[in-house]
């Protein structure tokens, strides 16, 4: 079956190799590539080269599935444990420990800001440019207005078809009896959502569709009855708002797309 990211993978793979100067450091990631280069071409330390054995082969074959469909940039937190010490290890050898130091503070600095700025977001414009804000905040609204649709009718469940919403709404909604399921794309499950709260023909009507656009003739024409209700606005970084919408499901009839059965 064809993969559903046909002509991103070049670029797929920039993002993923872009994202690891965020995840590990920019210093950190430049020096690991120096030293692992130089350590492989001419090892000179069993320990060394046992971190690395620890941490290049994750970097390997995530970069090879990024090129072969994708890779989130976060999967290669697992290699990082082995090469922080590696790294440290030859930064202070080396005797480079202001800029050891600098790469600290930096990640510091990040990690501050990473921490307490959607506290702040909604009251410093300047956090109004940081797009991962823009991504990060809002959902705990979501949550609310969802969990004020499940209040005005019994619904046996609940179906999203992204990720993002699965994943969200799965943490902000953790404390309603309504079941979560994934609308999937096809056979092939594409995330662990999908593959483990897949969207099956007798999930429990009526159900409660929520996304971020409008709900999707791909969707609603596999169903008898729909109801499609305002959407509703919940606030982000400053005047930005994010508009959810839901609309109510009765009577699987089967898709014929190839998307969920």
């Amino acid at each position: 079956m064809m993969s559903p990211y046909p002509a991103a993978y070049p670029i797929a793979l920039l993002e993923f190799v872009g994202a690891q100067f965020g995840l590990f450091g920019p210093i950190l990631l430049v020096v690991l590539a120096r030293a692992a280069f130089r350590e492989i071409r001419a090892p000179s330390d069993p320990k060394k080269t046992l971190l690395l054995c620890f941490s290049l082969p994750v970097l390997a074959l995530l970069v090879v599935q990024a090129l072969m469909s994708r890779a989130h940039g976060n999967w290669a937190a697992t290699a990082y444990p082995a090469a922080t010490l590696f790294v440290t290890a030859v930064l202070l050898q080396l005797d480079r420990r202001v800029l050891f130091r600098v790469s600290l503070a930096l990640h510091l600095i990040v990690a501050v800001l990473i921490a307490a700025a959607p506290a702040f977001a909604r009251e410093w414009p300047v956090f109004e440019q940081l797009k991962f804000l823009r991504s990060s905040l809002g959902w705990q609204d979501t949550a609310r207005v969802v969990r004020a649709k499940l209040a005005e009718e019994r619904y046996g469940a609940f179906l999203v078809n992204t990720r993002e919403m699965a994943g969200e709404l799965l943490y902000y909604l953790r404390g309603t009896d309504v079941p979560l399921y994934v609308w999937t794309r096809d056979e092939t499950p594409h995330n662990h959502f999908e593959m483990t709260r897949p969207f099956v023909a007798d999930t429990p009507e009526p159900i409660l569709f929520v996304s971020r656009r409008p709900c999707p003739a791909s969707i609603t024409d596999a169903f008898g009855e729909v109801a499609e209700f305002q959407a509703e606005r919940v606030p982000l970084v400053r005047d930005q708002t994010r508009l959810i919408y839901t609309c109510r499901l009765m009577g699987f009839k089967g898709a014929e797309d190839g998307t969920s059965k």
